[in-house]
């Protein structure tokens, strides 16, 4: 019997990280009255998103469960973001928060899983 090839979704993840902290690093300067959190808060998590992008590497069993705790509190950051902002910030700020929340969802999904399958128990 065959075995199924490994389903690996780290490049997948990896692109996400880079694309949210990109997102976060451009609209940064546009929304820096609207983000409830100090500056330097938000470099630290445009620094933790592309650490952990360049970490992510399906054979580190860490840095899959980190990759999992990063999309955790990616989403509950921009989730609250999308909650918090609707109807009462700029269109703009809103329509950041949205594209960061869903972005941390694939990021959730994707990392859960390549989790899953690193977590498998061999079947040699």
């Amino acid at each position: 019997m065959e075995e199924e090839p490994v389903k690996e979704y780290s490049s997948r993840v990896r692109q996400i990280y880079l694309l949210m902290a990109v997102i976060l690093l451009v609209s940064a300067a546009f929304f820096k009255n609207e983000v409830p959190f100090p500056v330097p808060l938000s470099v630290f998590m445009i620094l933790l998103l592309v650490i952990f992008g360049g970490l992510t590497n399906p054979k580190l069993k860490w840095v899959m469960k980190m990759d999992f705790g990063v999309s955790i509190l990616a989403f509950l950051v921009f989730g609250s973001y999308v909650m918090s902002a609707y109807g009462g910030k700029s269109a703009l700020f809103f329509g950041a928060s949205v594209a960061l929340a869903i972005l941390s969802i694939l990021a959730l999904y994707f990392n859960s899983e390549s989790l899953r399958e690193n977590l498998k128990p061999s079947s040699s």
